[in-house]
Parts: C-alpha cells; sequence; structure tokens
C-alpha cells in the first residue's frame, strides 16, 4: 500500500491508525532480539569456544566452517534487528481503516500491467463498469504499473486503485474505485477466480444486470440493517419463501441422526484415547521427574503437551459433544420464530439478528496441511463445523433461564438487559440439502419479520458483525 499512500491520505474517508497487534508483537521480537544480543556479548568468549570445539569434531568442512562463524553471524543479526525491530514498532505498525467504521482495510490482490498510463486509463474505465465481464481478465505482467485491490469485509465494501511508478516520487496514481452491493459481490468472485483469468458468465453476479450503481464514487456504509433488509428483499426466491411463512407454512427439517451417531462414536474413541494419554503421560512425569540422568528438555516437552491436551483439546471435544444431542429432534422455521433442539422456539421479535458463515474454502486448506491436519481432519470427524448460523436476541439472559441452553452473554445494555448469542452448527445437524432449504426457509422468515440476515465474508467478518450486532459498546449508528 505504501505507493499509494498520498492517496489514502487526501481522502478524509480515511485514517491511518495504529495497530496495537503489530506493535506489541514489534516490541516483544525486539525485547527477544536485545536479550539474545546482549547474551551473546556477556558470554562471547564461552560461546565461541564451544563452537570451535564442535567445529573440531566436524567431517565435512562446510560444517566446521558454518559451526565456526555461527557466533559471529548471530551476534551481528541480533545487533541489526534490534534497531530495525524498534524502528518497525515505531513507524511500521500502522494501518488505513475507514473513518467512518474504523474497519481496517486489507489487501486482496495486486497484479502488474505493462503499457504505462495509457493503459492504466484503459483499465481505470473498464473496473469503473463494475462487471468482472468487462475487466476481466487483467493482463498479468512485470512492468511500471499495479492494480491493487483492498477490501473491507465488515462494511461489505472494497477500493480498486492503479499506479504507474516504482517509487513514491515517480508514482502516478488513478482515483479510487469503490465498489458496494452487486459489484463488490462481483468483484469477491473475480478475485476468487484471480483477476488474471476471465471470469465464467455463469459465475458473474452481474449478468443481466444493466441498472448496476455507479463505482466511482464516495466510500458509502452498506452494512445497516435497513441496506441487508433491501439487498435480501430484492431475491425472488426468498420472497417466496417469505410469502410462504407468511400464509401459515411451516418448513421442518430432520436432524441428520446418522451423521450425528457417527460423530457421537468418534467423539467418544478420541476422548478415550485422549484419556489414556493423559493417564499414561502422568505416570511417564513420575518416572522421569524421579529418574536420575534423564535430560531436562523431556519431561518439560511432555508436561507442555499433557497440558494443551488436558486444558485445551478435550475441553473442546467434551464442547463439541453437547452439540451432537437430540439426533431424532427436529428443527423448523414459521411464522412465529425458528424451533431449535434443546432450546425451543425463538421468536422473531426477539432476535437482533442472524449471521450465517460458511467457512468450507478455509476449513479444506487447513486439512491439507500436513501433521496439524490430521488432528483437524478428527475434529471434523469428531462433530467438530464449519458451517454455522448465529442467532443474536436481545435479552440472552431470559432465553438462558427459558431454555436451559447455553447461550452466551454480552455487556449489559443501559437498560439492563444482555444480549445474548448462540451459534448453530449446520453442517453437524442437518445434511446438505436439508441444510439449504432451512438457510433459505430462515432467510425468507428473517424478511418478512425485518429481521437482518448477514452472510459473513470469513471468520474475521464473522466476529465483528456478531460483535457490532451485540456488543453494547458499539455506536448504534454503526451496528
Amino acid at each position: 500500500m505504501s505507493l499509494y499512500e498520498s492517496v489514502f491520505a487526501a481522502n478524509p474517508d480515511f485514517e491511518r491508525r495504529r495497530s496495537w497487534p503489530r506493535t506489541v508483537l514489534a516490541l516483544a521480537l525486539a525485547a527477544i532480539a536485545a536479550g539474545a544480543l546482549v547474551w551473546l556479548i556477556l558470554n562471547f568468549a564461552d560461546v565461541q569456544r564451544g563452537a570451535t570445539e564442535q567445529a573440531e569434531r566436524s567431517v565435512v568442512l562446510r560444517n566446521e566452517v558454518f559451526t565456526r562463524i555461527a557466533p559471529l553471524g548471530g551476534l551481528v543479526i541480533a545487533a541489526v534487528a534490534t534497531p530495525w525491530l524498534l524502528w518497525w514498532a515505531a513507524t511500521g505498525c500502522h494501518v488505513w481503516v475507514r473513518r467512518e467504521t474504523g474497519a481496517r482495510l486489507r489487501r486482496r490482490a495486486g497484479v502488474g500491467f505493462a503499457g504505462g498510463v495509457p493503459t492504466m486509463k484503459s483499465l481505470h474505465a473498464r473496473f469503473a463498469t463494475g462487471d468482472p465481464g468487462v475487466y476481466t481478465p487483467v493482463p498479468e505482467a512485470r512492468a511500471d504499473g499495479i492494480v491493487e485491490v483492498w477490501d473491507v469485509p465488515e462494511d461489505s465494501i472494497a477500493y480498486v486503485g492503479m499506479s504507474v511508478g516504482r517509487s513514491r516520487k515517480s508514482v502516478v496514481p488513478a482515483e479510487l474505485i469503490v465498489f458496494t452491493g452487486r459489484p463488490y459481490e462481483a468483484l469477491g468472485a473475480a478475485l476468487k477466480n484471480q483477476l488474471h483469468r476471465p471470469l465464467p458468465e455463469d459465475q458473474n453476479p452481474m449478468r443481466g444486470v444493466t441498472d448496476a450503481a455507479p463505482v466511482v464514487t464516495s466510500a458509502v456504509e452498506a452494512t445497516s440493517p435497513e441496506a441487508v433488509l433491501a439487498a435480501e428483499a430484492s431475491d425472488t426466491k426468498l420472497q417466496k419463501w417469505a410469502a410462504y411463512l407468511q400464509g401459515g407454512g411451516v418448513q421442518e427439517e430432520q436432524v441428520d441422526a446418522a451423521g450425528i451417531t457417527r460423530a457421537r462414536r468418534w467423539n467418544t474413541i478420541i476422548l478415550a484415547v485422549s484419556a489414556a494419554l493423559l493417564l499414561g503421560g502422568a505416570v511417564g512425569l513420575v518416572v522421569l521427574f524421579t529418574s536420575s540422568g534423564v535430560r531436562v528438555s523431556l519431561p518439560i516437552v511432555l508436561a507442555i503437551f499433557l497440558l494443551l491436551l488436558g486444558l485445551i483439546f478435550v475441553p473442546r471435544m467434551l464442547r463439541l459433544r453437547r452439540n451432537l444431542q437430540h439426533p431424532d429432534a427436529t428443527m423448523a422455521v414459521s411464522t412465529q420464530g425458528i424451533t431449535l433442539p434443546a432450546v425451543g422456539l425463538i421468536a422473531w421479535d426477539e432476535l437482533v439478528g442472524l449471521v450465517y458463515l460458511d467457512d468450507t474454502a478455509r476449513t479444506n486448506t487447513a486439512l491439507r496441511v500436513p501433521i496439524t491436519g490430521w488432528g483437524a481432519r478428527l475434529a471434523f470427524r469428531a462433530g467438530e463445523g464449519s458451517i454455522g448460523l448465529t442467532i443474536g436476541v436481545r435479552d440472552g439472559a431470559t432465553l438462558r433461564e427459558r431454555s436451559g441452553a447455553r447461550i452466551r452473554l454480552w455487556n449489559a445494555t443501559p437498560e439492563g438487559t444482555r444480549a445474548g448469542d448462540l451459534t448453530v452448527p449446520l453442517d453437524v445437524r442437518l445434511t446438505p440439502d436439508a441444510r439449504e432449504r432451512f438457510v433459505a426457509a430462515v432467510r425468507g422468515g428473517a424478511i418478512a419479520a425485518g429481521v437482518p440476515f448477514h452472510v459473513a465474508n470469513g471468520t474475521i467478518d464473522y466476529a465483528k458483525r456478531v460483535g457490532r450486532m451485540l456488543d453494547p459498546k458499539w455506536p448504534a449508528e454503526l451496528r
């Protein structure tokens, strides 16, 4: 984003703020580097002597050379890293945010192009249409120009900028193009497909749209309940669901009994193996601590493993097990509200809003990672889910008392009530076809009842949408 700093700085819609997580990380790394530097200086002679002795025992010349210079190399690296990390903490740990909402701009893509200013003007005109059928494919090349995309998923808004030049002094930027509404959805599809590839027509949300709003505008807030409801109400299928429910219809879906039984079986096996590991590990720790000649690192590593297993993994498995109850129950949507197993009816007028998250893509990526992916695969077999519907209610304490369900409560409002939410793991409870029908019915019912329904764009967007919906610390005009 450095070449576009001047454009963001000149735009009153943006503000540069310090990122405290990045600052804390930089200071922590600087402290580690400084500590290593001081330790090396105080113990350099001993470290060098040890390295020399180890190098003399090496039979490979390359290893001998590297071992001899390692202490000096570590000293130089620590000496350079300490001031650089301090400089980064002081000047580099900032992010650009939308001044109106405080949501951070995230760089999603950067595609180079050749041809200088004329090509940039042509690309700018193509992106200004808001239609991926016009602006893709972007001719990717290593040259003097770049197209950059910044996303603000919390606000459902994105920005496309273009510039020519390789340095801050020589850069020539173009006017920002702002994407909201249908063009924003289309841009997301184009990014998923990659900008240098043409977007297939069947994946283009702009197909058949002739009255898309201009996208070369100032930023507009797009996350208010009114905006969400207006967008939902324009969907023909959801209008049919709303009419069906308003006419007295009830959509009932049977819980996936076979899937829940299978997940409970895996959950039981994993808990039994974990209990055996905890017991065997505890016995092993006693043996290691009472034996002589055992390296100190071995019992420490074993103790850390047991702590992680007992304090994080096992409690997580037990929480997942609570979602595997009532395999013979049903989930229903009607004009009265949403009915859930072990909760009962939640009336529409009790709801603040609903947030739907489909995190399957990120989950599939995590499952492909060696070692950690194996553990994640076991967790998903034992009841972990990646598709969920979070239901936010105005009075979580009352719902908890009435149903006995586990409702997460938020801070009290000035009126004394505490909002609450519960998440339904849809891919655990329902088959794919039943899940699709249930979610469509809920969205249709939300339209009929005037309840906001948000589709989260990833886990970060999900967390922020739920927080804005239920946390009284958020200003009311930004919810």
